[in-house]
């Protein structure tokens, strides 16, 4: 006598495969979309062609914690059209001024990670461009940078 097995059925397997294919193909666009290939967030406006970096030095300042215990220590360059690289020589002290304001509102917690880099950056950017005008500073790169 033929005894009926309880089995499963193939057509619930082959459905379980697509949607685990779906739902990691789904999630692998959703990943991208959101945040796009790695490594690129970098706040700049459109940049110039003759894009070109202008250092403007070494920073230490104590951070907005409280008890002053921590301090940052930056090295920081700005780009900038060459034609506009005369005139942003003439307003250093203006730039490291506002540079060194902004860097003192900080706190360590939110400059320990990548995130608080990246909106360090893109602060520095608007408050130059707001206080030297547009189209003059189109990035800011850190070529040092220690939080302690």
């Amino acid at each position: 006598m033929a005894q009926k097995g309880v089995g499963f059925d193939g057509k619930l397997i082959g459905i379980g495969l697509v949607a685990v294919i779906l739902a990691a193909v789904g999630t692998s666009l959703l990943t991208y979309y959101l945040f796009g290939k790695g490594g690129e967030s970098r706040a700049t406006v459109a940049q110039p062609r003759d894009l070109v970096s202008m250092p403007v030095g070494d920073f230490t300042v104590n951070l907005a914690d409280k008890g002053g215990l921590h301090f940052l220590r930056a090295s920081i360059s700005v780009g900038t059209s060459g034609s506009q690289l005369e005139k942003l020589r003439t307003r250093e002290s203006q730039i490291r001024d506002l540079i060194i304001q902004v860097l003192r509102s900080k706190t360590k917690a939110e400059l320990e990670n990548a995130q608080g880099l990246e909106a360090l950056r893109k602060e520095l950017v608007r408050k130059l461009s707001g206080d030297l005008g547009q189209g003059k500073v189109f990035t800011v790169y850190f070529t040092d940078f220690v939080v302690q």
